[in-house]
C-alpha cells in the first residue's frame, strides 16, 4: 500500500509539473540558460511575423549596404511607417514624425510656422494657394489667391507629394524659403512666372473676422474651423450686433474644414430642431448630431465656394437642407470624409479617413460637392461681378455685393 501510494504521488506530482510547464511556456516566456520558451500559439505568430518582413528587413539591409550615399542619418523606420499609410492612396491618411505632429497641433491651435498662406494640391503636381493670411509674410510678398506655386528651392513641386511640398514651404521662423509662382491674369488669362524669396515666421491665424457692410448688415468671415470658433464666432456676433446688424453674411469661402465638434456647436447656433449631419462608421453604428430649438434670430446668407470643404460642407449641408438661409456661391469641394487624429506614446502620430458624413437629407457629398441655391454664374447674370485690376488685384467681390442686396430687401419692412 505504502509502494501504491508513492507511486500515485510521483504520478501526481508529474502531472502537476507538466501542466504547470505547459501554462507557463504558452502564456508567458520561460528563461532557460541561453533560451527562452514560449508558447506554440506565439511561436506560429513569430514564424508568420519572420516570413511578413523579411522581405522587408533583406531589402533595408541591401539598401544600406548599396545605395550610393551614406544612410546613416536616413530615417528607415518613419519611412516605413509612412509608406503604410501611403498605401491606402488616400490624401487625408498619414503618418506624422515627432516634428510633424508638433505642427499639427500648433495648425489646430490657430497658429503655424511658415509663410502664412491656405494651400491645396494644384494641377500637373503644384501646390494652388486658397489665400494668404493677413499680416502674414506671403501677404507682404504679394502671393495672391490662385497662384500655383511650381518650386520650392529650386525643386519642381511635381517631384514631392503634396504632403512634401507643405513640409518644404513651411519651415522654422527666421529661415528664408524660394518659391517660383505661376500666376494666371484673371483679366487678360495672360500667365505669368515670378520669382521671390520669403522669410519665414510664425503666424496666428484668426479663424473668424468680421466688419459692417451697411449701418444695419454685418458681414463674418470664418477662414477655418480651429478648436475656438465657436467661440470666437459668438464674440463677432455680439460685435457686429453692437454696432447694429439685425443681419449678417456668414463667408466660408475657402474655409478648408477643421474641427467637426466645433462645426456641430456652431451649426447648433444656427439652426432649429434637426439633424446637423449623420456620421457612418464601418462596424458601427450611425452617429446622429442634431441642434435644439435655441438659435441666432437673425436673417443671414451664406457664401460658399470651390475650396469650401469638409467642416464647411457640413454647415452648408446644414443650412441648406433645413432651410434656415439661402447658400450662394459655387459648388463645393465634395470632401465627404472625416479623419481621425490621434498622438502615440513616444510624440509621433497620425491622421486616418474613419469615416463618411450624410447631409441632413441623407446626400453623400464625397467627390460631388454641395449645389448652392444660387451659383455665382447666375449672379452675375444680375450684374454683381467681381472685378480685378490690370495687375490681379481683386476690386470688386460680385457675390459679396448680391449678398448684401439680398439682405437689404429682407430688412424692407
Amino acid at each position: 500500500m505504502k509502494k501504491s501510494g508513492t507511486f500515485r504521488a510521483i504520478i501526481l506530482t508529474a502531472i502537476v509539473t507538466a501542466i504547470a510547464v505547459f501554462a507557463i511556456t504558452t502564456f508567458l516566456p520561460f528563461i532557460m540558460g541561453d533560451k527562452v520558451l514560449i508558447g506554440t500559439d506565439e511561436y506560429e505568430e513569430m514564424v508568420v511575423l519572420r516570413s511578413r518582413f523579411d522581405k522587408l528587413l533583406s531589402l533595408e539591409d541591401y539598401v544600406k549596404e548599396n545605395f550610393y550615399q551614406d544612410t546613416a542619418d536616413v530615417d528607415f523606420d518613419s519611412g516605413i511607417l509612412k509608406g503604410l499609410f501611403s498605401a491606402l492612396e488616400d490624401p487625408y491618411s498619414e503618418y506624422y514624425t515627432k516634428e510633424e505632429y508638433a505642427e499639427l497641433l500648433e495648425e489646430f491651435d490657430g497658429s503655424v510656422t511658415g509663410i502664412g498662406a491656405y494651400i491645396t494640391p494644384g494641377p500637373n503636381g503644384s501646390v494652388e494657394i486658397v489665400s494668404p493670411i493677413e499680416g502674414s509674410p506671403a501677404e507682404a510678398a504679394g502671393i495672391m489667391k490662385g497662384d500655383l506655386i511650381i518650386e520650392v528651392d529650386g525643386v519642381g513641386t511635381e517631384e514631392y507629394s503634396f504632403e512634401g511640398n507643405q513640409r518644404r514651404i513651411k519651415g522654422p521662423a527666421g529661415t528664408q524659403v524660394q518659391l517660383k509662382i505661376s500666376r494666371t491674369n484673371p483679366v487678360t488669362n495672360v500667365v505669368s512666372e515670378l520669382e521671390m524669396t520669403i522669410t519665414r515666421a510664425r503666424v496666428e491665424t484668426p479663424c473668424v473676422t468680421s466688419e459692417m457692410k451697411t449701418d444695419d448688415i454685418g458681414y463674418i468671415r470664418i477662414s477655418t474651423f480651429d478648436n475656438k470658433v465657436s467661440k470666437e464666432f459668438n464674440s463677432h456676433l455680439e460685435k457686429i450686433k453692437e454696432a447694429g446688424a439685425k443681419s449678417f453674411v456668414l463667408d466660408i469661402r475657402d474655409n478648408g474644414g477643421g474641427d467637426l465638434d466645433q462645426v456641430v456647436e456652431l451649426s447648433d447656433q444656427l439652426l432649429g430642431v434637426q439633424t446637423i449631419v449623420t456620421i457612418v462608421t464601418p462596424g458601427q453604428p450611425d452617429t446622429v448630431y442634431s441642434s435644439d430649438a435655441s438659435k441666432i434670430d437673425m436673417p443671414f446668407i451664406l457664401l460658399v465656394n470651390e475650396n469650401s470643404a469638409s467642416a464647411s460642407e457640413i454647415l452648408a449641408g446644414a443650412v441648406q437642407d433645413g432651410n434656415a438661409a439661402p447658400v450662394i456661391g459655387d459648388v463645393t469641394f465634395g470632401k465627404g470624409i472625416v479623419q481621425t487624429v490621434r498622438g502615440l506614446m513616444d510624440g509621433t502620430g497620425f491622421k486616418l479617413t474613419v469615416s463618411r458624413y450624410l447631409t441632413p437629407s441623407g446626400a453623400d457629398i464625397q467627390d460631388k460637392g454641395i449645389s448652392p441655391d444660387l451659383l455665382t454664374e447666375d449672379i452675375e447674370k444680375m450684374g454683381f461681378v467681381t472685378q480685378y485690376d490690370e495687375a490681379g488685384n481683386q476690386t470688386r467681390d460680385g457675390l459679396l455685393d448680391y449678398a448684401v442686396d439680398y439682405l437689404k430687401k429682407e430688412l424692407k419692412p
